[in-house]
Formats: structure tokens, C-alpha cells, sequence
């Protein structure tokens, strides 16, 4: 497995997530320069999010399923790392991921939340495809949802995302959303967690109406409390 480690900074009695280090090799036709044990760097505020492609790999003798990597930072971009390959030669399974670069859009437009982006993926519409949700500074969250596949995602233009009594969501800034079936219900319906600035996290309950994911102009975030 690889071998990760974080790099943080301390602002406010806070800590923050700047630089994420693994064993990375990127390929030669990759579009980032380096060494074989380089940074994937995006500058600042470095939050990850992996992407379940649904595509079967094999990884020393065990089938495994392909992960992408979708880094926020800073800027409020997202840079996504292509899984490439994982070289069995290495006691460390050297994943060789790849630079595609800042994710767009079904327009060709760069994503951009502002600044801060906080990138989380769920199966919101009960159909097993991941749609994405990104937190920003500001503490709101846009929601994009994936046109395409878990391997190919086509992300429609970002929609802001409000609670079931279509006020905005919005936290005290630094917004970085999460999503579980916390109630274990059949089908899955995903509660929606987001932690703030101030240390708090606020608890959405999905009332289960569905969303814009479905046709809908509502959503079905329920405000529950400050965990």
C-alpha cells in the first residue's frame, strides 16, 4: 500500500492540511515534471477525496477496485490524479498516479468554489453513480452532479445547495462536507455532515425526497443540530 503522509500548518490554535507525500511516480507523459519520490502538491489547504471508478484491478493476487484521487486546495480548484499503475516489484506498491489537472466542467470550465475547495463524492441518487459535493471558504456547498460514469465523470455546472426550506447552506466558513448512511437505512439514504471553522460539525438529516439529482427544484437536507 502506499505509504502517506501529511504536512500541516498551525493558524489560530488550528491545524490545517497543506501537502500530501506519498510514493509517487509520475509517468513521463504525465504533464508534471519530478523525481520518482515526488509531492503531489496543489499549493495549499490539500484536502483529498477518492473516487471509487468501479473497475476491477488486481493488487498482489487480490482484486481490488480502481480509485482515482481528487485533491482541493487554496484556490478553490480541484486536481485530479489519474490511478495508474502499482508496481508489485516494491515492498511499498508504488502507485504511479497521474496529473490530469484541474477539473472541469460539462462547459469546459475550471471548477472553482472560490477558495478552499473541500471535495466529497456520494451515490446521493441511489443509483451508483457518485456525484460530487465541494465546501468552500465561504462555507457554502456547490453540488455537481456526474452525467457520466464513476470511471468517466461528466460534471454538470455547479449548483448551490440548500436545505429542505430552500435557505442556503451555510456553515461559519472552511465548509467540508461528508456523507454516510449513519441510520442503516434500506435503500441507503445519505445523511450529510459538514465541518466548519469553528471546530463544529452540523448534521443535515436526508428526509429521503430526493433532489436536483432527480428532477427535483427542493432538496432533502433537514437541519438536525451542531454534533
Amino acid at each position: 500500500m502506499n505509504n502517506w503522509n501529511m504536512k500541516y500548518v498551525t493558524d489560530d490554535d488550528r491545524e490545517y492540511l497543506t501537502e500530501i507525500t506519498t510514493n509517487i511516480y509520475h509517468p513521463a507523459l504525465s504533464d508534471v515534471s519530478g523525481n520518482k519520490y515526488s509531492y503531489i502538491d496543489v499549493s495549499g489547504e490539500a484536502v483529498p477525496a477518492l473516487l471509487d471508478t468501479g473497475t476491477q484491478i488486481t493488487l498482489n493476487n487480490t482484486e481490488t477496485n480502481k480509485y482515482h484521487l481528487y485533491v482541493g486546495n487554496d484556490t478553490g480548484n480541484i486536481r485530479f490524479y489519474e490511478f495508474g499503475t502499482i508496481n508489485n516489484s516494491s515492498s511499498t506498491f508504488l502507485n504511479d498516479w497521474v496529473d490530469r489537472g484541474n477539473i472541469k466542467d460539462s462547459g469546459n470550465t475550471i471548477i472553482d468554489v472560490g477558495q478552499n475547495s473541500a471535495p466529497t463524492f456520494v451515490d446521493i441518487s441511489g443509483n451508483g453513480i457518485l456525484h460530487m459535493f465541494v465546501g468552500n471558504k465561504a462555507g457554502q456547498l456547490t453540488y455537481y452532479q456526474n452525467t457520466g460514469t464513476n470511471l468517466t465523470p461528466i460534471w454538470s455546472p455547479g449548483v448551490i445547495v440548500r436545505d429542505s426550506s430552500n435557505n442556503t447552506i451555510d456553515v461559519s466558513g472552511n465548509a467540508k462536507p461528508n456523507f454516510a448512511n449513519i441510520r442503516g437505512l434500506n435503500p441507503a439514504r445519505y445523511d450529510l455532515f459538514i465541518g466548519d471553522a469553528s471546530g463544529t460539525i452540523v448534521f443535515y438529516e436526508n428526509n429521503g425526497i430526493g433532489g436536483p439529482w432527480s428532477g427535483l427544484t427542493t432538496w432533502p437536507f433537514v437541519e438536525n443540530s451542531s454534533i
